[in-house]
């Protein structure tokens, strides 16, 4: 495992430490220690991947006859290639395609700077018609579907800042709750990605931060998702410049389920129907 904590396989025992060199000795009476160093499958913050680099301890604690250190060294590295892989699949840079997608439409057809951006994961991406629910406005969408906050800061410089917004509708931390971050989690990063906007926009451009909605598929995640939205509502209130637009209680029936008609086979993503909720409760933030 990663960030200081300890694998054991066999009598090799893995953790992250300080950057070192790869040596190792044939003795009787050995105990090897692997340290892994600058191992950091994936940072929130910049998304980048650290080589990995081993340092080997010897100490004379236990005996091993006949140990070849090249087939450690290969079992070693079989052991950690996957990870970093996996790693890799799991991070933002998963999303690069679709991000050159946004900039190549962004070159052919320049968007007019002021409009009105909308960014977040799925449910923001297969929303291709949003423009149809708001005529009267310049909308532009550039969700990429999957997204948590994580990537949506890791991207902010590419699928934000360059548009030069009016406001900026954000909607994650659905795939947040998926995934089993905590709410106090997620919070931070929502907060983490409205300073970066302050920042890099200015701090009277509007935030409005969409409620993750309730799901048919991801209702056993509700109290989950209750607490996560509490959190975010209440930072939104306290927040110059910042709102909170509630989709959640709206997409229930009176006996507060989750209406079923307004998904698609899945249960997940919504239909026409799911989108005409959104646009009823959406509609005034979009025209302040």
């Amino acid at each position: 495992m990663v960030d200081g904590r300890w694998w054991t396989v066999g009598c090799v025992v893995l953790s992250t430490s300080e950057s070192g060199y790869l040596s190792y000795r044939r003795r009787r009476h050995l105990f090897i220690q692997f340290f892994i160093a600058d191992l950091h499958c994936y940072n929130a913050g910049t998304g980048q991947l650290s080589p990995p680099k081993a340092i080997f301890s010897v100490q004379k604690t236990m005996t091993i006859m006949n140990f070849n250190c090249k087939i450690l060294t290969l079992l070693f590295i079989g052991l950690l290639g996957p990870l970093l892989l996996s790693a890799q699949e799991q991070g933002p840079e998963r999303w690069e395609a679709t991000i050159q997608k946004f900039e190549k439409a962004d070159k052919e057809n320049p968007p007019k700077s002021g409009l009105i951006l909308f960014v977040g994961s799925s449910s923001i991406a297969k929303w291709q018609d949003m423009g149809d629910y708001f005529p009267e406005y310049e909308v532009l969408n550039r969700g990429f579907g999957g997204s948590q906050f994580s990537d949506l800061i890791y991207y902010a410089d590419r699928v934000i800042y360059p548009y030069k917004p009016s406001k900026v509708f954000i909607y994650e931390g659905d795939n947040d709750v998926g995934a089993g971050d905590k709410p106090k989690d997620i919070l931070k990063e929502a907060k983490k990605l409205r300073k970066m906007i302050a920042r890099n926009l200015g701090k009277e451009v509007p935030v409005i931060f969409i409620s993750p909605k309730p799901s048919v598929a991801r209702w056993n995640l509700q109290e989950t998702y209750l607490e996560t939205n509490a959190l975010i509502k209440k930072f939104a209130d306290k927040k110059a410049y910042t709102e909170y637009a509630d989709v959640w209680y709206p997409a229930l029936d009176e006996d507060g389920m989750v209406f079923k008609h307004i998904f698609v086979q899945d249960n997940l993503h919504m239909n026409a129907d799911g989108y005409k909720i959104w646009q009823k409760v959406l509609a005034p933030y979009v025209a302040q």
